[in-house]
């Protein structure tokens, strides 16, 4: 009876040895097995939806870099879309030609036959097709205007909003070139967004990649994406600011953008014409203005742009502009002749009336020249004014007309000194800046990368994995020192199934040599003859393949958790993170392939007892109905004895 347990178990050893040589000794099993549990189709398919999926609820702030909104929202692509243009670039099929040979590296490597698993992929062609393919997907999708108008119309509007201030008296440059007047940060808004077209930043993003996708494979060291903002065509952003201006007073930008600060250097705070009258800037500039049509107005403040416009964005190192004010000038000289009578009314009717005879000769001898401090009896105002008004009015025009030059040049040199009278040197530094980013672009270099990673934990570790992957693959060799505890969990698994697989073939002789040795022994101590010794054999034989047979299935569960455990996956609650659906979906495909595994080796396990249990039966039936086979037995009869001659004797 104990022989007969013993040789149970060396038959179970014996059956799950030659199960283990055609499973997982066998290099070819891997990619079988995940060729049969569709595990490519499935990391393609479901499981990069539901990845999708999550990023596309993920948190804005999980993404970094100042996004205003999740970019894969952003891009208005569906997660159907975005796992086409995906699959376009890496399908299941090609995900199953390079994992192919990494899998029988790995059954080579637990068999004992290679001492190093490799990893090696052309990452470089399969990034460059998957990015290809999402980046044509995006263009013709239209989704490049949308993420213009989603995310870098916030940002521009973020900029604007903190380049504008809240001094109601800055100039009108600041005004036009950086805020400051009501409605500035959408007139901002508007000229900047013009220039930005879907096909310029669809080229912008090709070029990025172009840049990128060679660093992140390890084919280089370094990379630097230069914004070339020097492309945008700034025409559209010209023609709008000249919308803008046809909305707004063009007469703000020409006279006290640029007609002001010539006036203020002419006249000064005012000057002083017979009768002691004053005329200011503020009153020459009135008449200016008064006298200038509209539509020459807004033809001034249209070149103007056309000549400031490039300077600022940096298409040109700087500009002049002449503004014919002789016509105006001309029209002025009525205007400024009634202001300056009304002046001289003013000044006389608050004039008290003279009181003594003294004040009346004094206000009479100064009526020749200016006016008086008093008014003498019997002369009004009117009479004053009728004599004082031609040399007033004719001084008007020497006196202040001819100063003012007949062409106001405006140049950059005025320009920044305008915008430093009113902001400071910061806004000088402002324009520089936009200059600067417009003309040189906006790069973002492998050091900015990695700063910004910096502050995200262990990101640049990660970035640096991923990287030696790409570049280098993966290399793991044996080490045939006992295990120390060092490494990550893979390499632990691997090296404890190849210590398992070592300990397997190293004594697995004695589970085949003990298994016959101990059914010949059955037989020898069981009876004494072959019928006897065959019976005990074959139905030691049969009942441990039954028995074998039934625990077959308890031996999977078994076997199915015990592989699990081992591939350190936790799949006894539910995961969390921000990708918990699709680590539940891997564990869970995960569970699916090791289920698969037990089932196929208890299943060989299975069929090699029933055949046993088959090939037991044959010879214990024959041994049972031994006598049946050969019929009863009859004597036999000797043939009578005769002589020589045939007669009996």
């Amino acid at each position: 009876m104990s022989l007969g347990a013993v040789f149970l178990v060396a038959l179970l050893v014996t059956l799950a040895l030659i199960r283990l040589h055609g499973t997982l000794l066998e290099p070819g099993f891997y990619p079988e097995l995940m060729r049969k549990s569709d595990v490519y189709r499935f990391v393609m398919g479901k499981a990069l939806t539901t990845a999708i999926d999550e990023a596309r609820r993920v948190d804005v702030g999980q993404f970094g870099g100042g996004l205003q909104e999740n970019p894969i929202v952003t891009s208005g692509l569906t997660t159907r879309q975005i796992a086409a243009g995906i699959n376009r670039g890496m399908s299941s099929r090609d995900l199953e030609k390079l994992a192919t040979p990494v899998l029988a590296q790995i059954g080579e490597y637990v068999r004992g036959d290679r001492d190093t698993v490799v990893v090696k992929i052309d990452a470089g062609t399969h990034v460059r097709s998957v990015t290809n393919e999402v980046h044509e997907l995006l263009k013709e999708s239209g989704s490049y205007m949308l993420l213009i108008e989603r995310v870098l119309e916030p940002r521009v509007r973020e900029a604007a909003g903190e380049m504008l201030g809240s001094d109601e008296n800055v100039s009108v440059w600041m005004q036009y070139l950086f805020g400051g007047a009501e409605g500035a940060e959408d007139r901002i808004v508007r000229v900047a967004m013009s220039a930005l077209t879907a096909e310029w930043l669809a080229g912008q993003v090709e070029y990025a990649l172009d840049e990128f996708v060679p660093y992140l494979v390890g084919e280089s060291d370094d990379f630097e994406i230069r914004l070339r903002l020097s492309d945008v065509d700034v025409m559209p952003a010209l023609d709008e600011t000249k919308s803008i201006l046809r909305e707004a007073d063009a007469y703000e930008l020409v006279y006290p953008g640029v007609v002001e600060p010539t006036l203020t250097n002419v006249l000064g705070a005012g000057v002083g014409l017979p009768y002691g009258v004053r005329i200011t800037a503020d009153d020459v500039m009135g008449a200016l203005r008064q006298a200038a049509p509209p539509s020459w107005v807004q033809q001034q403040a249209e070149t103007l742009i056309d000549h400031v416009g490039p300077y600022v964005v940096g298409n040109s190192d700087g500009f002049s502009t002449e503004i014919d004010l002789s016509g105006n000038k001309r029209e002025a000289a009525a205007a400024l002749a009634d202001v300056a009578i009304g002046n001289a009314y003013l000044a006389l009717s608050i004039l008290p009336s003279c009181g003594t005879r003294a004040e009346v000769t004094a206000a009479r001898r100064r009526l020749e020249q200016t006016l008086p401090r008093c008014v003498p009896p019997g002369v009004s105002v009117d009479e004053i004014l009728r004599d004082a008004e031609p040399r007033i009015v004719g001084s008007i025009k020497s006196l202040v007309l001819e100063p003012i030059p007949d062409t106001v040049t405006f140049d950059e040199a005025r320009l920044r000194a305008a915008l430093e009278r009113s902001g400071g040197p910061e806004t000088l530094e402002r324009l520089d800046y936009v200059r600067d980013v417009m003309n040189e672009g906006w790069t973002y270099s492998h050091r900015d990368l990695r700063a910004d990673l910096s502050q995200r934990g262990d990101a640049v570790q990660v970035l640096d994995k991923a990287r030696s992957f790409l570049s280098d693959g993966y290399s793991h060799t044996y080490d045939a020192r006992p295990m120390s505890g060092a490494g990550n969990r893979l390499e632990k698994t691997l090296d404890w199934g190849r210590e398992q697989s070592d300990t397997v073939q190293r004594y697995q002789w004695i589970a085949f040599l003990m298994t016959p040795l101990t059914l010949v022994a059955v037989g020898l101590l069981g009876a004494s003859g072959w019928r006897g010794r065959t019976v005990w054999m074959s139905s030691t034989a049969l009942v441990s393949a039954i028995v074998i047979f039934l625990l077959s299935w308890p031996m999977q569960d078994a076997l199915a958790a015990t592989v699990i455990e081992q591939s350190g996956i936790d799949v006894s609650g539910p995961s969390s993170g921000l990708f918990e659906g699709t680590s539940r979906l891997l564990s869970g495909k995960w569970v699916e392939v090791a289920e698969a595994f037990s089932a196929e080796f208890a299943g060989g396990i299975r069929l090699y007892s029933l055949v046993l249990a088959g090939a037991a039966i044959v010879p214990l039936l024959t041994a049972v109905f031994w006598r049946r086979f050969i019929g009863p037995r009859r004597p036999v009869q000797q043939p009578p004895n005769l002589s020589p001659d045939g007669s009996l004797r």
